[in-house]
């Protein structure tokens, strides 16, 4: 190498490295070059960002899933029986609307018993769009909005369902489409796509960074095997490094 590393500005940056296998990779990177130390930066970056990538990612999945659990036009008569007995808990005498309005009111509590049991995924899912703005920018906190607003329009829909007395046809239509996956072959499941296409812009953007990271460590590897196996590490490198870099 032409180059002589400047040790105690190499030093200074040891100490916010926090393990001796980072300083052990600076030290690598540093006598092998500019254009590796640059890759070793790039990886430290991708390590910040590649567990919050991974955890929106896995919030997204789980919510797409739950969704769908939630709009299933399957419904057992243990939820109805359970959706009755809560709206009964608290005050609603379901006996004084027609069978119509009861099978709404009824059908609207089952979704937001379906909603409340899975408020976990909905809370993680809010919970990332701090940290993806901080790390990623301003598309991927829209595009988690994207998602939570289908979450909050369903809830909006199921209270409007509760008090719909069918006599707008399309109205009450419109409402069981939102809340409901169930629909002719040839209609489009608006509700579904908007969430699909979120989920889709999420993962394009997310996704090559999980395959980068796995690039720039097989690349950094590479590099200082080869520089190790060259012969080119000849400087002496200081007390406890020195023990770990062959």
């Amino acid at each position: 190498m032409g180059e002589e590393i400047d040790w105690m500005a190499t030093g200074a940056m040891l100490q916010g490295v926090g393990s001796i296998a980072g300083a052990v990779g600076l030290v690598t990177a540093a006598l092998i070059g500019g254009s590796t130390f640059r890759s070793w930066r790039r990886q430290q970056l991708l390590q910040r960002q590649i567990p919050l990538a991974e955890r929106i990612l896995t919030a997204v999945f789980e919510v797409g899933e739950r969704l769908r659990d939630v709009r299933s036009p399957l419904s057992t008569g243990n939820e109805s029986n359970a959706a009755r007995a809560t709206l009964e808990e608290n005050g609603y005498n379901l006996n004084v609307l027609t069978d119509g309005e009861r099978r709404n009111f009824v059908y609207a509590q089952v979704i937001h018993d379906r909603m409340n049991r899975h408020n976990e995924a909905w809370i993680e899912l809010q919970s990332c769009k701090a940290t993806a703005y901080a790390y990623f920018g301003r598309d991927i906190p829209e595009y988690i909005n994207g998602i939570l607003f289908v979450i909050q329009e369903m809830r909006i829909a199921a209270d409007e369902l509760a008090q719909d007395n069918g006599s707008d046809k399309e109205f009450s239509r419109q409402l069981r489409l939102q809340v409901s996956s169930s629909r002719p072959k040839e209609q489009k499941d608006e509700i579904a796509e908007r969430v699909s296409q979120n989920t889709a812009k999420i993962e394009e953007r997310l996704k090559p960074l999980l395959e980068e990271s796995a690039s720039q460590s097989q690349k950094i590897l590479a590099e200082a095997v080869k520089a190790a196996l060259g012969g080119t590490i000849t400087l002496p490198i200081p007390w406890p490094i020195s023990r770990l870099i062959p």
